[in-house]
């Protein structure tokens, strides 16, 4: 937290004898030390400088601004496109696999436990 400055006014203010404070405050006008404090004034970097002195080049850069936000679009669809054939591949790479494994699980003789699990015991006797 940044501390709080006393105004330089304050002096002037305390040295005179009749009035008070917010009256005088108010007649003294603006505070001469908050000039740089300015909330939302910045200094420009010297490219921004020479943007606003060279129109034509803020158009380039906006220009080459525009085709790079393109060009990452094109890029991202594009990887978007190849995870989505990928999935696509590994999907179908899995359903092959479980049809082969049901396949092999009909084919297999029924273990004396499969037997047991079987309601159907009218072949006993």
């Amino acid at each position: 937290m940044t501390r709080v400055k006393k105004n330089r006014s304050l002096k002037r203010i305390h040295s005179v004898k009749t009035g008070s404070i917010s009256k005088l405050k108010r007649a003294a006008g603006v505070d001469r030390q908050v000039g740089k404090r300015v909330k939302g004034r910045r200094t420009l970097s010297a490219y921004e400088k020479f943007l606003l002195e060279n129109p034509d080049a803020s158009e380039a850069a906006k220009a080459a601004q525009k085709a790079a936000e393109k060009a990452a679009l094109a890029k991202a669809e594009a990887a978007a496109e190849a995870a989505a054939k990928a999935e696509s591949a590994r999907t179908a790479k899995t359903e092959k696999e479980t049809s082969s494994q049901d396949k092999q699980r009909a084919e297999r003789p029924k273990s004396l436990l499969d037997q047991l699990d079987n309601k159907d015991i009218g072949d006993i006797y």
